[in-house]
């Protein structure tokens, strides 16, 4: 709602900028569009949620020329991610990305996301000046996204110097047991010997 109140009030002033408006309209489709995927069941497949942010993403950060590098491996089905969850890490991921833009005068930025030792690591990086983290703007940028990290139940470090660099790690639950066969139910017996029809 704010956004659109916004877009009106930029669309009502003769001097904005075309590009600007343009941006503004890509992100409220954006949100639009974030708001009608709350609504849709997760199945726990991370990497092709991933997949469909990249474009935004990829979006975003082309306003300020950033290429986007992308180095997301296969990963485990992650159900305890519930849809709610699921919407604070890509509004997370898209926050960065628009700070990354906006910000930090880097020409390169890279997601990578990996699965090891019971855990799931995501990492946004770029190659920028970094930023001043007790500069106000920065300091409700940062409480944001550590607030969205403690929605998700997730670890969120972030490193402002010399550049900037999200981690975001979340605790995976184990594989649930995997139920010995009992040997008759493929008809053989313990020895190893057929039973009989």
């Amino acid at each position: 709602g704010a956004q659109l109140y916004g877009l009106h009030a930029l669309a009502g002033r003769p001097e904005a900028a075309r590009r600007e408006l343009q941006s503004q309209i890509r992100q409220a489709i954006e949100e639009l569009r974030l708001v009608v995927d709350a609504m849709n069941p997760f199945d726990g497949d991370l990497a092709a949620m991933l997949g469909d942010l990249r474009p935004p993403l990829e979006r975003r950060l082309a306003l300020s020329q950033v290429d986007l590098r992308w180095a997301v491996d296969e990963l485990p089905k992650v159900e305890e991610l519930s849809p709610a969850k699921v919407q604070h890490l890509k509004r997370l991921l898209l926050e960065a990305a628009t700070n990354i833009a906006r910000h930090s005068g880097a020409t390169q930025a890279r997601l990578s996301a990996q699965a090891s030792n019971g855990a799931l690591t995501l990492e946004l990086a770029d190659n920028g000046q970094g930023f001043d983290p007790n500069s106000p703007r920065a300091g409700n940028g940062l409480r944001n996204m550590r607030w969205r990290a403690m929605m998700i139940g997730a670890q969120i470090d972030i490193e402002a110097q010399p550049s900037c660099r999200i981690r975001l790690r979340l605790k995976l639950a184990p594989p649930p047991p995997t139920v010995a066969q009992n040997p008759a139910e493929v008809g053989t017996t313990a020895a190893g010997v057929a039973s009989p029809g």
